[in-house]
């Protein structure tokens, strides 16, 4: 028998030349993640902000961890010459680590091979975040880092709970803002290669039955699958938990409560998870002002679930384009 042939190279060499992380760049790299075969490699944008912006996305991780090549204009490079830095590892301290740019990034490789550590008396369980400077300055810090500690333990917690996945990354980031409208930003994005929030949801529907209970997003047969996947999504999403059955997470706080903290702070939440073999549903929004909407997305081979979720958190002083460093608080 042969053996399976690489993909086609993914060319994304003419990606827009925006920093703003883009639903299809979610979809791209939960695909790159989860396909039996990944691309033979990755053509990557020659603007450093565009690959910066993937890198956030999770896309050149999840290229990175299964073994794809880099080009940037006819050039292959390794992942760390594509995001224009020294790749940043978790041996040594984070505030080691000077970016000439306002982008800094950390990113937890393999996190099916770990469990979630175990929070401290304070409830906190990631100190490295308070590390990335993004609301040092801030009144109300201690507040910020302690949800975007949970905004990542959520996921995290999420992909070891309910997920079975072979593969799964998380890659979290800041980037400074620069006036009354733009703030320094903290954003999360949990990938793994998964079966997905529907199959999960049914795998967990016959415990509810034996409960009394009525999992009501997915027992309507005259819905398409299409139809089922976005009610699964935005129960867990938008639910208010009251006498809607809703298959929640024991011990997590669950990703509505997680959505609340990211509006607290000014942030979004997308979620991307496939429901059928190379259909996934995206459930979110581009942009804080506008409204939660639904988008399908199809990639052969594409398996899994992806969290994004930002925080925005106000600058001290507005006009700084610095991310202010500090010493990262004990454990």
């Amino acid at each position: 028998m042969s053996e399976a042939r690489p993909l086609p190279p993914l060319d994304l060499s003419a990606f827009s030349s925006t920093a703003t992380i883009q639903p299809e760049d979610l979809a791209l790299a939960l695909w790159v993640l989860s396909t039996p075969i990944p691309p033979s490699k990755v053509v990557l944008p020659p603007s450093l902000l565009v690959r910066r912006r993937l890198a956030r996305a999770g896309l050149v991780f999840a290229a990175d961890r299964r073994g794809v090549e880099f080009e940037i204009e006819g050039e292959l490079v390794p992942a760390s010459k594509a995001l224009g830095s020294e790749s940043v590892g978790q041996t040594r301290a984070l505030e080691q680590y000077v970016f000439e740019t306002s982008d800094r990034m950390f990113v937890m490789p393999e996190l099916e091979s770990h469990m979630p550590v175990s929070p401290d008396p304070y409830g906190r369980r990631y100190y490295w975040i308070d590390g990335l400077g993004v609301a040092s300055g801030h009144a109300e810090r201690e507040c910020f880092d302690h949800h975007a500690d949970q905004c990542l333990f959520e996921p995290i917690d999420n992909v070891h709970r309910w997920s079975g996945a072979h593969r799964s990354i998380a890659v979290v980031s800041a980037t400074a803002g620069g006036g009354d409208e733009s703030h320094n930003r903290l954003q999360i994005v949990v990938l793994d290669d998964g079966v997905g929030i529907v199959g999960s949801a049914r795998e967990k529907a016959d415990s509810l039955a034996a409960r009394g209970k009525h999992a009501t997003c997915l027992s309507n047969s005259a819905k398409t699958d299409s139809e089922i996947a976005v009610n699964v999504v935005s129960d867990l999403v938008e639910a208010v938990y009251g006498d809607r059955s809703v298959i929640g997470a024991r011990g997590g706080h669950g990703l509505s409560t997680v959505a609340q903290y990211a509006a607290r702070w000014n942030g979004t939440m997308n979620v991307i998870s496939t429901f059928a073999p190379g259909r996934a549903m995206h459930h979110g929004r581009r942009g804080r002002s506008e409204q939660l909407t639904h988008q399908e997305f199809a990639h052969e081979g594409m398996q899994g679930t992806l969290i994004h979720l930002t925080l925005d958190a106000v600058h001290d002083r507005p006009g700084s384009r610095t991310i202010t460093r500090r010493e990262p608080a004990s454990v």
